[in-house]
C-alpha cells in the first residue's frame, strides 16, 4: 500500500481525540497516551488535540490542547433533541475553526486520528483542508458507527442534514488510504462494512515495558480464592456473569475447591448500571464476598493484579482489543476470557490465559477449579502471559512499527502530491 520513507521527514504529530489522560474513560485513551509518550521519548514533536471533558473551561495543558466540544447525550425530547443539532452544527463550525488555527500554529507534518466519538468530525475536515495526511488508530468502532449514519443512510435527506450537523458536505472514509487497527479482528469488523483490506495494517496496543515482570511473584496459598474483574462498568462488559461464577462457586463447587471464592470489581460507570449490579449481588446474598472498589489509576490497578488467583473477562461483545488482558498477563495473572474479540486474539487456550464460552458462568467457575487445582497449568500459565506479552505487546516493539508507519504514510502522501503536480503539469 505505501513506500518507504526516511524517518527524518516526519518531525511534527498532531494527536486527536475525543478524551485524553487523564480524563478518560475507556482502555483506548490509556493506549493514545501509552504509544504517544513513546513517539515523544524517541524525539518526535507530538501535540495533543482533545476535549474539555471533565474540565470547566476549553485551557492548555502543555502540550495537551483541551479546546474541542463533546457532545451530551442525545435526548428523547423532539423538541430539544433538535434544539441540539443546531448547537452541534453551530459547535462543528467552531471545532472547525479551532482544529484548522492550531494546525497551522503548530504545522504538524500528520494527523494521528484516535476516538472521536462524541465529537463533530470537522476537526478532520480542517486537515484535509489543508493537505494533511490522517492515519486513524483505530482502537474500536467509532469510525465504523460513523460510517453507517453518515454513509449508508438511504434516505438522502436525513444523509444531509446529519453531515449538516456535523459540519461536513461530504463523509466517505473508505477513500482514506491509512488505518491501523489494533487486531485482527477489528480489522475484519471494518473490512466487512467496506474498508479496503489493504488500506488497513494490524499493529496491537502495547505497554510500558516497566509493568512487564521477568517472573511472576510466588503464589500465595490464601484462605480465599481472589477473583478480580477490572474496566468500564458497562452490559457489554458481561459483569454479572462474574458475579453468578462466585455463586456458583460459593454455593455448588466450593466442597471442591475447599475455600470461598471473593471477587473485587475496579471500575466505573453510570450510576443505574453499577445500582443493578449492587441489587444482583445483594439477591445472590453475596454482600461479603464481592466488593466494589471503584476506578483505580492504572499504575495502582496493575500493582493489584499479581496478587488474585484469576483476572475474569466475561465479555458478551466482540471486544475490539482488551487491554485488561495484557496489563494483567504481563504481571503474570491467569486471564479467564470470553472467546471472541480482541482477548481471544491474544490468548492461547491453556498456554497463556483460559478462553471460555460468552455468557456462560458455569464454564468461568469451572475454569477457576482448574486453575486452582492444577499448580503446573496455573504455573506454566503464569510464566506463559509475561513471555506473550514481553514477545508482542511491549511498547518498544509496538512502537517500532507505530513509528514506521507513520514515516511511510507521509512518505506516500507525498509521493501521491509530486503525481498529481506533475499530471496537473502535463
Amino acid at each position: 500500500m505505501m513506500t518507504n520513507g526516511a524517518s527524518q521527514n516526519l518531525k511534527r504529530i498532531l494527536v486527536l481525540s475525543n478524551r485524553y489522560y487523564p480524563h478518560y474513560k475507556g482502555g483506548y485513551s490509556l493506549e493514545c497516551k501509552a504509544i504517544t509518550d513513546e513517539l515523544i521519548k524517541r524525539g518526535y514533536n507530538v501535540q495533543i488535540l482533545t476535549s474539555n471533558w471533565q474540565i470547566p473551561k476549553r485551557r492548555v495543558d502543555g502540550n495537551v490542547y483541551r479546546l474541542l466540544h463533546i457532545r451530551e447525550s442525545v435526548s428523547q425530547h423532539p423538541l430539544y433533541r433538535r434544539w441540539q443539532h443546531l448547537h452541534w452544527a453551530l459547535i462543528s463550525r467552531i471545532d472547525y475553526g479551532i482544529a484548522r488555527r492550531l494546525i497551522q500554529s503548530l504545522s504538524p507534518d500528520i494527523v494521528y486520528v484516535w476516538n472521536m466519538g462524541h465529537l463533530s468530525l470537522s476537526p478532520l475536515v480542517a486537515a484535509q483542508d489543508l493537505d494533511l495526511p490522517l492515519v486513524f488508530a483505530l482502537a474500536d468502532y467509532w469510525l465504523l458507527q460513523h460510517y453507517r449514519v453518515l454513509c449508508l443512510e438511504p434516505n438522502r435527506c436525513k444523509r444531509s442534514y446529519r453531515l449538516f450537523v456535523h459540519g461536513l458536505k461530504l463523509f466517505d472514509p473508505i477513500r482514506f488510504p491509512y488505518f491501523i487497527a489494533n487486531n485482527p479482528v477489528l480489522k475484519h469488523h471494518y473490512v466487512k462494512a467496506g474498508f479496503p483490506a489493504e488500506h488497513i495494517s494490524v499493529i496491537p496496543a502495547g505497554l510500558q515495558t516497566h509493568f512487564i515482570l521477568d517472573t511472576p511473584s510466588p503464589s500465595a496459598d490464601r484462605p480465599t480464592i481472589e477473583l478480580l474483574y477490572a474496566g468500564r462498568l458497562s452490559e457489554e462488559k458481561g459483569i454479572p456473569y462474574a458475579i453468578q461464577t462466585v455463586a456458583l462457586l460459593d454455593q455448588e463447587l466450593t466442597s471442591e475447591l475447599g475455600k470461598p471464592a471473593h471477587l473485587d470489581i475496579v471500575g466505573a460507570g453510570g450510576p443505574s448500571y453499577e445500582r443493578h449490579l449492587r441489587e444482583l449481588v445483594a439477591s445472590l446474598n453475596l454482600e461479603q464476598k464481592v466488593r466494589f472498589i471503584g476506578k483505580l489509576p492504572q499504575e495502582e490497578l496493575i500493582n493489584r493484579y499479581q496478587h488474585y488467583d484469576a483476572v475474569l473477562m466475561p465479555y458478551t461483545w466482540v471486544e475490539p482489543f482488551g487491554g485488561i488482558s495484557i496489563e494483567a498477563m504481563a504481571q503474570g495473572a491467569c486471564v479467564i476470557a470470553s472467546d471472541h474479540g480482541g482477548p481471544a486474539e491474544i490468548i492461547t487456550h491453556r498456554h497463556d490465559g483460559l478462553l471460555v464460552p460468552p455468557k456462560d458462568p458455569r464454564a468461568i467457575a469451572q475454569a477457576v477449579i482448574d486453575l486452582v487445582q492444577h499448580q503446573d497449568l496455573r504455573d506454566h500459565i503464569r510464566h506463559a502471559a509475561i513471555a506473550t506479552v514481553r514477545e508482542r505487546y511491549a511498547l518498544d516493539k509496538v512502537g517500532d512499527q507505530v513509528e514506521a508507519y507513520l514515516n511511510a504514510a507521509l512518505a506516500d502522501h507525498q509521493r501521491r502530491n509530486r503525481e498529481k503536480q506533475t499530471l496537473c503539469a502535463s
